[in-house]
């Protein structure tokens, strides 16, 4: 025997002979004569090998396209005396999977032997692929998800955001302006007084000792004069800019510190050509600045003074709500461990049970290329899920009490998250019933109709919120089973084999029905087989015996359909789906699909072995 290591070591070196077989345990070649040492492992020969290859349909057609291509290059080479090129390229592609296994040897029995069987362990790690592939597009539409979902919250709190800054950005926006027009006031009352202050300099200018008594605006602004020299020029281009104005005021400790650091851009004042003029020229000059600023300035002091009685806008912020808020982000959002499974579901089904207490899902097709597909569901159910006491509510799907002879007065919930019963409980205050009649009444109550084999109908209602049950009323209604309760435009209709009554919630009474003739819609009615759904719009179908009608609550006209054949005479649910569809699935060879539009039946699923008459069924979207 001897570890594969190269094509060229086909030569047993313990006894001169080819190496044929491979032994899937040991992972090592043989010849025919050392087998006796692996008599009771797994062992085969390199012709079964390629026969398993070379049998299978698509093995062949990729043999088939090698051959072609081999075929067109040995049109300028011989054969070689080994036999044909697509062989020898079989046996280089065998030894090369030699190799790849040797690799693996250590990995465990079943993965040393896969080859045993090419066929199924390539399509096996194919079909690894393709759930790995999936489970992968699967985190990406939930990584997008989150995106999403955070992207949506940030949106939110920036529209929040500018919400709150607005009439703050507005406020700031006016305190600017005014702020501006304080700034010129006092840059042009300063200069007026520097003006004036440069006056009574000239006037004092014969007294040897004045100069030193200057105030020191006059002297600043006067080696202003000198700094200020083309020669010497500097940029005070962002010291005119109101943010750096605002900045200096809330630095200045008072008038003065202000003036002076602003000595060389707003309150510089040139007073050179002052110099050159006379007294009296220089007082009227000082006479018209006062009169400007008065024209300038007065229009300004109402909106200035009205602006000043506004008050000052501060954030209040609830730190234990924003805290709560918070901590509400982080239980709102969590990634949870799931079944890959659980992913293989999206798109409308119909949620099925059938009379070994087994669930499946049934696909819906949404195209022409599509095909009803059944889905096992594992899941521990009672002996009850009728066919009118099953009802969906979101993500979750309702059955109450028991199914035909099998009273009882337990419930169970289906989850659609969790694909599992995640509540199996007892039917508080309420007795043992049998094909009670469930509907949902879009908020937050299903209501069970209990008529079967009793002389009035017991009205329970259950909260899906607090999940307590409440004798409702008692309806002197006499009819027997309620084969279907549904809400339509915020009233409860019920149909019986004996007629369809309309139920106000509200004052729990039952209401006649005008122009509503029960005499003519129970001729359509069978005893031995009835099937009843209802399509939203008011449009009740009943499918009773070799009878099929529509019957419209709001005109109570009645149309006769074209019926199904050999359906099973047993009671069971009708399912509307928005494609103007209409599904009876009693399970075998009697599962069926009505078009509305086209009045025409089909049969589905023929390869169905479930039995599902008389067992729930719903409408669900995941």
């Amino acid at each position: 025997m001897i570890f594969c290591d190269s094509v060229k070591d086909n030569k047993c070196l313990d006894h001169n002979r080819s190496l044929e077989l491979i032994c899937f345990d040991c992972n090592t070649l043989l010849c025919k004569q050392c087998i006796s040492n692996h008599s009771d492992h797994t062992s085969t020969h390199v012709d079964d090998i390629k026969e398993s290859v070379t049998s299978d349909s698509y093995f062949s057609y990729i043999n088939r396209k090698l051959s072609d291509s081999s075929s067109q290059n040995s049109n300028s080479s011989s054969f070689s005396s080994g036999g044909s090129n697509s062989n020898n390229n079989s046996q280089t592609n065998l030894h090369s999977i030699c190799d790849n296994s040797s690799q693996t040897k250590n990995i465990g029995k079943r993965n040393r032997s896969k080859f045993n069987n090419v066929n199924i362990s390539i399509n096996e790690m194919f079909d690894n692929l393709k759930n790995m592939s999936f489970i992968f597009h699967q985190l990406q539409k939930t990584e997008d998800e989150i995106s999403n979902h955070f992207r949506e919250i940030h949106e939110y709190l920036v529209i929040e955001e500018h919400r709150l800054k607005k009439p703050i950005i507005k406020d700031k926006d006016k305190l600017i302006i005014e702020i501006d027009i304080l700034v010129k006031q006092l840059v042009s009352m300063n200069k007026i007084i520097e003006t004036i202050n440069n006056s009574n300099n000239k006037i004092n200018s014969s007294q040897s000792n004045s100069s030193s008594q200057n105030s020191s605006r006059s002297t600043q602004n006067s080696y202003n004069s000198q700094q200020n020299d083309d020669s010497n020029y500097t940029d005070t281009t962002n010291q005119y800019q109101i943010e750096t104005i605002i900045q200096t005021i809330q630095q200045s400790l008072d008038l003065n510190d202000f003036i002076t650091r602003n000595i060389n851009s707003i309150f510089y004042v040139d007073l050179r050509h002052n110099n050159k003029i006379d007294k009296s020229t220089l007082d009227i000059s000082i006479l018209h600045s006062i009169i400007k600023f008065n024209n300038t300035f007065k229009s300004m002091e109402s909106s200035h003074q009205q602006l000043q009685t506004k008050s000052l806008k501060r954030l209040k912020l609830d730190s234990k709500k924003l805290q709560t808020w918070k901590t509400s982000i982080n239980k709102l959002f969590q990634l949870v461990n799931v079944s890959p499974d659980l992913y293989v579901f999206d798109g409308n089904y119909i949620f099925s049970v059938d009379r070994s207490n087994r669930l499946s899902l049934i696909s819906i097709p949404t195209g022409n290329n599509q095909v009803h597909k059944i889905h096992s569901i594992r899941g521990d159910i009672n002996d009850a899920w009728s066919y009118n006491s099953t009802v969906c509510v979101g993500k979750y799907i309702y059955s109450f009490g028991g199914a035909g002879l099998l009273s009882s007065n337990k419930y169970q919930r289906f989850s659609l998250e969790s694909m599992s019963i995640d509540i199996s409980g007892t039917m508080t205050s309420i007795k043992p019933t049998t094909f009670i009649s469930a509907c949902y009444d879009g908020n937050k109550y299903i209501y069970l109709l209990d008529g079967f084999g009793k002389e009035n109908t017991e009205v329970y209602r259950y909260d899906i919120e607090t999940m307590k049950f409440e004798c409702y009323s008692t309806l002197f209604l006499y009819g027997g089973c309620h084969e279907l309760s549904f809400f339509y435009q915020n009233q409860m209709y019920t149909v019986q084999t004996t007629g369809i009554r309309k139920i106000d919630p509200f004052t729990k009474s039952c209401i006649e029905l005008p122009r509503l003739d029960n005499t003519q819609f129970t001729k359509y009615i069978s005893m031995e087989s009835t099937a009843v759904c209802e399509d939203g719009k008011g449009n009740i179908y009943t499918h009773s015996g070799s009878k099929f009608i529509v019957l419209n609550l709001n005109t109570n006209e009645i149309r006769e359909l074209t019926p199904a054949k050999d359906l099973l005479m047993v009671d069971h649910r009708m399912i509307y789906t928005s494609n103007n569809y209409i599904y009876v699935l009693q399970g075998l060879f009697f599962n069926y699909r009505y078009s509305i539009d086209n009045d025409k039946w089909e049969s589905i699923l023929q390869d169905d072995k479930s039995e599902r008459y008389c067992r729930g069924l719903a409408l669900i979207t995941i």
